[in-house]
């Protein structure tokens, strides 16, 4: 099982997790949040201010004698002018954080670590929010999830 994998389990379960959000965008009208994995498209700022997002990266893989642990930083950014927008920002960060804790097993192949780490990060610009949080998943070996017939 690749890291790859788990990053694209992750987005896919955090897409269906926040498919029912629509915040404030810069520029635009509310908008469904953005799941982006390792990195968010510079390229494409011209068409999308990206806002509200969320962000899968890769972090590091520890190889050990039981398997391998992979840790995540998940990214979130908001957008909001309104000095209480951080509201949507906390409401966002506590939905990613009831779906990690409650789906604990993510691709069938990798298991949270607990506990997982939020943060929120410290603002340098009045209109943007962002959080990260820092979790810890084991890869499965083929023995644990494989019985041969």
């Amino acid at each position: 099982m690749t890291p790859l994998k788990l990053l694209e389990s992750l987005a896919e379960g955090l897409k269906n997790a926040v498919k029912n959000y629509d915040l404030p965008a810069e520029n635009q009208p509310s908008k469904p949040v953005s799941i982006y994995i390792q990195e968010i498209p510079a390229a494409e700022f011209e068409d999308d201010t990206f806002y509200p997002l969320i962000c899968v990266e890769l972090l590091s893989v520890t190889d050990n004698a039981d398997g391998a642990e992979i840790g995540i930083l998940i990214s979130i950014g908001t957008y909001d002018d309104d000095p209480r927008g951080f509201i949507h920002h906390l409401n966002l960060l506590q939905c990613v954080r009831e779906f990690l804790t409650t789906n604990r097993i993510i691709g069938k192949n990798f298991a949270l670590n607990l506990p997982v780490e939020s943060a929120m990060v410290e603002k340098d610009t009045a209109d943007f929010t962002f959080s990260n949080i820092f979790a810890v998943y084991r890869a499965f070996t083929v023995s644990e999830y494989y019985t041969p017939p």
